[in-house]
């Protein structure tokens, strides 16, 4: 976070007596500016600390002085220097204001410090010990992922054998995920699907509707299919199943929202190449390789 005012020691006063012995008042003013993340609810709380030292000659009068923040002077909240504050007076000034995240990111946000220089008498004040830190509210934000394979992990089947596959739905944070959707269009190759009972198969696709996700918790559901005949004239089929989830929560990550196994479709072959000779019954048998097709 950068601030225009760095946080060294800084004298404020003191001033000569005004016109009609009216009131004059200094200002120290910092701009404070801190990079955006990828997702925020739109709001950022922002924390500013600095220490006023009376060094006089005279006493405080009356409200000696506050601090503000915010990004219009007139609107912003602050807090107030004790009233009447002795000489050699010293008192820390805490001031948390919610603020527009955009604003914080475009350095609009503003701290000012208005101490009383002349009234009843002049002043000097010695400021010290600034320090500012934000968090930018990310709670409306999950980052879900989904991950798939096959279940057990398999690259190669034979058509007419049951593929398992989970896909895995985890929620990267930083907030909680109040509820997902994951969605897995069936691909050619594969038949007889089987879904778990909170989901459904409809038009192809099995789509799944997952409840709350805490940041780190994950989701896994287990889908099932037969490997369909390979075309004829054809030894193998690569059979690519993919996953996509979505949720309720801005996601600040979707790169990590697709994910895909991918599975060879064999036709299942018999005998061995052609090869030795066998004699059965005098008659020379020679055994030769075949594609079957179911």
């Amino acid at each position: 976070m950068n601030a225009f005012w760095a946080g060294g020691s800084a004298q404020v006063g003191p001033v000569s007596q005004p016109y009609q012995d009216g009131q004059t008042y200094n200002t120290i003013a910092a701009k404070l500016q801190a990079p955006r993340p990828d997702c925020d609810d739109g709001t950022a709380t922002v924390t500013v600390r600095s220490t006023v030292h009376l060094l006089g000659p005279n006493a405080g009068f009356g409200q000696n002085g506050f601090a503000k923040l915010g990004t219009d002077f007139d609107t912003a909240p602050g807090t107030n220097t004790t009233p009447d504050m002795p000489v050699g007076g010293t008192q820390t000034l805490e001031t948390t204001v919610e603020v527009p995240a955009a604003d914080l990111a475009a350095g609009n946000v503003k701290y000012w410090m208005i101490l009383e220089t002349y009234h009843g008498g002049s002043k000097a004040w010695d400021t010290s010990g600034f320090s500012a830190t934000y968090t930018y509210n990310t709670s409306t934000c999950a980052d879900l992922g989904v991950t798939k394979s096959t279940e057990p992990s398999v690259d190669e089947v034979q058509q007419g054998e049951r593929i398992s596959y989970a896909i895995v739905v985890t929620n990267h944070g930083p907030g909680d995920s109040t509820g997902h959707t994951m969605t897995d269009p069936v691909p050619a190759g594969l038949v007889d699907v089987e879904v778990p009972d909170d989901c459904s198969l409809a038009g192809g696709v099995v789509t799944c509707s997952g409840g709350p996700l805490a940041a780190g918790e994950s989701r896994t559901y287990l889908v099932t299919a037969t490997a369909a005949d390979v075309p004829a004239g054809t030894d193998a089929v690569t059979v690519t199943n993919t996953a996509q989830v979505s949720g309720n929560e801005t996601d600040p990550d979707t790169a990590n929202n697709t994910s895909a196994a991918i599975v060879t479709v064999n036709v299942p072959m018999i005998a061995g190449g052609v090869g030795a000779a066998l004699a059965l019954g005098g008659v020379a048998v020679w055994l030769v390789r075949r594609r079957v097709a179911a």
